[in-house]
């Protein structure tokens, strides 16, 4: 998810401009009225909640397609900037273990003079 304000708006301004535009051009073509929905027709008066539920379902996709497009263009650095680095080297001999090792537990051990 979008972390600033700068983000957040960098997703949502684009998406509620598209869904303007849909919304002109699908109600250009299509009349609420003339809608029929399993037998239930529209009455002018709802027209009204029509084009309302009709705008805020386009700028939902709009604002799921930018949230794609948002993740889909953050850099590794950004997704892996909280994820700790971590050696993956084995311990020397002699040396006290790696706390941070993540290999088979307990690390294995190496006899001097073997390598």
């Amino acid at each position: 998810m979008p972390r600033n304000p700068r983000e957040w708006i960098a997703v949502l301004w684009p998406a509620f401009v598209s869904a303007c535009v849909l919304e002109m051009v699908v109600f250009a073509a299509f009349d609420p009225h003339d809608f029929n929905l399993f037998g239930w027709q529209i009455d002018a008066e709802q027209r009204d909640a029509v084009y309302s539920m009709a705008f805020f379902a386009f700028w939902a996709i709009g604002t799921g397609t930018g949230m794609v497009t948002w993740a889909l263009s953050r850099s590794s650095e950004e997704i892996n900037r909280w994820q700790r680095r971590v050696p993956l080297t084995l311990p020397l001999p002699g040396a006290p273990p790696n706390p941070d090792y993540r290999g088979p537990n307990p690390p294995p051990s190496v006899p001097p003079g073997s390598a």
